[in-house]
């Protein structure tokens, strides 16, 4: 309700890393960013790439799955810059 048309909003998830909080967060926010926005999933690395911390920190795996027949967000590799980043396949850039 406090999103007017004009405004420009992105969405950055950097919570509990987990599969399914990070899947539902993704389900729920994902409508709030605006076209040309991005949502942004932190911490990406841990679990798939960094074997440590939380066993469900599966970021990757809710963002790979929320992705699926996604036609709303596109995966901006680019903004991994050098590709050195704890986000990886983490920046989504809203395309719809």
């Amino acid at each position: 309700e406090l999103i007017m048309p004009s405004d420009s909003v992105m969405v950055i998830d950097d919570s509990s890393h987990e599969y399914d909080s990070t899947l539902k967060v993704l389900e729920n926010f994902s409508p709030l960013v605006t076209k040309g926005q991005y949502f942004i999933v932190e911490d990406t690395v841990i679990g798939e790439f960094l074997p440590y911390g939380h066993p469900d920190a599966q970021a990757h795996k809710a963002v790979s799955e929320f992705m699926q027949g996604n036609e709303d967000f596109q995966i901006d590799r680019f903004r991994e810059k050098w590709f050195i980043t704890l986000n990886p396949f983490g920046y989504l850039e809203k395309i719809r």
